[in-house]
Order: structure tokens, then sequence, then C-alpha cells
């Protein structure tokens, strides 16, 4: 049974809490468990793994860490008590800020390629020099029951400064000092969090960048191009339609609501004529001769038309008698 949205709202707003009182520990001399791990992707998008890397920092870069992680949840704890922002399951309201998304750990496709983050205590030492350009970063606090928090970062490779440079210089009380080494720098943000198995998200691109994501919305897509075959919908051109959807992106992701909604496993050749004829769509329509049926979509750009008719983004308002496309925000046809 998925978490309700108070169980998911309370336990955003221990995070905090439980931040401040390892913090506390910390800073009395109790040898508190934080760690600062970049990770690495490896292999193909048909086969991707992940190495973990455990980057030594002195305490008082930890702490910043672990307030970092701290403030930004509060602050966004505070928003969704006074209703200036919302919960919504991940693949929901996507790229609106107004929405933290929440993605539970069982429904995450890639836990398995990441459980080391989560279950392994001691992680290998490295440095940003022997796991350079890692995807992301993680600040992981745990107390000693095992209980953690995990703030994620999106990996930049300007966070890489000076290598490239003819050399480096460094300032301090006796001028201008060369350095042989480039600096790494921190970013202060925080791309999502995770806490009691429910990963939070604020920047949808960012998250998918991390676990290049893409490939998991390209599954979903291919699986229902499939089941769109198998029910007889036959098209002038499946192959134009195909590469545009597999091509775009934001198509790709679209088809996460399709998979959704699920009317593109009961959906026939009537039910989209229908929806062309009564919405006066454009760019798409259903040719019938000698008892043969087949969908012609004009261009790749008019994909989005076959799109939006599986995804059931047609409405019409009893008020007005308007019909609108549903794609966020309403949309009058």
């Amino acid at each position: 049974m998925p978490p309700s949205d108070e169980d998911l709202r309370e336990a955003f707003s221990e995070i905090p809490e439980f931040l401040t009182h390892e913090g506390e520990l910390a800073r009395n001399g109790a040898n508190r468990y934080r760690d600062f791990i970049i990770a690495k992707k490896h292999g193909d998008s048909d086969d991707i793994s992940f190495s973990f890397g455990d980057v030594e920092l002195p305490p008082e870069s930890l702490d910043e860490l672990q307030e970092l992680v701290r403030k930004r949840v509060k602050v966004n704890a505070a928003a969704l008590r006074d209703n200036r922002k919302r919960l919504c399951r991940y693949g929901e309201a996507r790229d609106n800020r107004e929405y933290i998304k929440y993605l539970t750990i069982e429904d995450f496709p890639m836990l398995e390629r990441i459980e080391e983050l989560f279950n392994e205590r001691d992680i290998e030492s490295t440095t940003y020099h022997e796991g350079i350009d890692p995807d992301f970063q993680a600040i992981r606090i745990r107390d000693h029951e095992d209980n953690m928090v995990v703030g994620l970062q999106h990996y930049w490779k300007n966070q890489l400064l000076g290598n490239t440079s003819l050399f480096n210089l460094y300032y301090n009380d006796e001028g201008h000092e060369p350095m042989d080494e480039p600096i790494i720098s921190i970013p202060d943000r925080l791309d999502a969090v995770y806490y009691e198995d429910v990963l939070y998200i604020f920047n949808d691109w960012r998250f998918e960048q991390m676990f290049d994501y893409h490939k998991v919305y390209e599954e979903v897509a291919e699986d229902v191009i499939e089941t769109v075959k198998e029910n007889d919908i036959e098209f002038e051109d499946m192959d134009m339609v195909e590469d545009a959807i597999l091509s775009n992106p934001i198509m790709m992701r679209k088809f996460d609501d399709v998979q959704r909604t699920g009317l593109y496993d009961m959906i026939d050749m009537d039910d989209i004529d229908w929806v062309i004829t009564e919405y006066a769509r454009e760019g798409i329509e259903v040719v019938e001769e000698n008892g043969d049926q087949w969908i012609e979509v004009e261009n790749r750009q008019n994909v989005w038309e076959l799109i939006h008719i599986l995804n059931d983004d047609h409405v019409e308002s009893r008020l007005t008698e308007r019909a609108y496309q549903a794609t966020g925000g309403k949309k009058e046809i």
C-alpha cells in the first residue's frame, strides 16, 4: 500500500530534526557516521552499474554538508506546511517547482544498481582525481541504528575548477601563490533527498541525469508502442511514428503518464477516429479503404496528437461546452 500524503509530509518534516540531533552529537564529540560519496556510472544504457567512493573530508566540511541538507529540507518542509508547495508522485507535474515529487524506493528501477549507497557501511575511499567526472554526489548521515538521510547532488563538470588552466593561483596573507592541483567546488544546492525508503525530488532534470533515467522512459515508451501494435492499431508510417517518439526525450517522458492512464491497452481504431473527429484534431486522421483502416500522421510534430489521444488528454466543459486539451494547463481546441 503506497504511503499517504499525510505520512509523507510527516516523514519529510522529521528530516531536519534528525539532522539537528545528529549534528549536536557530532559537535559534542560522539562518533557519528557521515560520508561524502561520489558515484560513477559504468556501462552503456542497456547495462548500467555504479561504483562508489568515499571522499575523506575534515569534520568542519562534513558539518557544512549536513547543514546544507538540513536547511534545504527545512525550507521545503515549511513550504509544504504553508501549502506553498504540494507533494505528488514522481512522473506527475513534471518540472513544476510548486511540487515536491516522491518516489518510494521499491518503485525506483535503479535500486539494485545503487543498493551499496544505502546498505554498505564502509565504502572504499577515493578522490576526485581517481573518480574523475562522477555522475552524482551523496551526503550520507546515519545514526547508530543505521537510520539515514542521504542528500543527492547532480555533478557538473564545472565543479572541477582549473583542470585545463595554464596554472592556478590562490590568495593568502603573502599574496598570490601557485597551485599545482585543480580545485573542487561543491554546489550550494540539493537535488533530492532519501529518508525512510522514500526519495523526495526537488529537480526532475538533475535527478534524471544522475541515473540515466531516460532509459526508463524509453523502455516504457517501447512497451506502450508494442501494446498498441498488438491491439491492431495500424499506421501508414509506423517507423516514422516510433522514431519520432524514441528520439525525443520529452515525448518519452510523456509515455510514463500514458502507461499510468492505461487507456492504450484498450483503445481501438474507432475510439481514435471518434476523438479526432469530436475534437477536430489536425495533422492526424483515420483513413479507411476497402475495409482496412490505418492512421496517417502528417509529420513528426503531429505525433504529439497521437500521444494526447493515448493519454486521454481531451475534455469538455459542461459549463461552456468548449473542448480542451488538458496538458498541464488547459488549452482550448
